[in-house]
């Protein structure tokens, strides 16, 4: 809805009025349609990225306790605590998502490394 900025591209901040209270409302009475075939909202490319996302952490977070010990103990909850700066909605959140994409390449190879170190002792 909201509209882009010619110079940037990214989306503007919109105000409403009062009307939007009654949308909001209408909103919170389908709660029960999320996360089923009739959520509109989850086809959205933002929601689609979000699980997508969650599946790749869920593997990550398995073969960090999979090879988890006293020596990267530190190393492995740097890389669980990345999701948790991923917040906002829109241009925000994809921002936030570029940093963690970035940050947890980092973290993991040097996890990876760590791992192949102290199996060569």
């Amino acid at each position: 809805l909201a509209p882009r900025d010619r110079y940037s591209g990214a989306r503007r901040k919109t105000s409403f009025g009062p009307w939007v209270l009654t949308l909001f409302g209408l909103l919170a009475r389908l709660r029960g349609l999320r996360g089923g075939p009739l959520d509109v909202f989850a086809w959205q490319a933002e929601r689609r990225r979000e699980r997508q996302l969650v599946s790749e952490f869920e593997a990550t977070l398995e073969e960090l306790l999979a090879g988890l010990g006293a020596a990267n103990l530190a190393q492995a909850v740097d890389i669980a605590r990345l999701p948790l700066d991923i917040k906002g909605f829109g241009p925000v959140k994809e921002r936030a998502i570029t940093r963690f994409e970035i940050e947890h390449e980092s973290l993991m190879a040097a996890y990876r490394l760590g791992d192949r170190a102290a199996a060569a002792e």
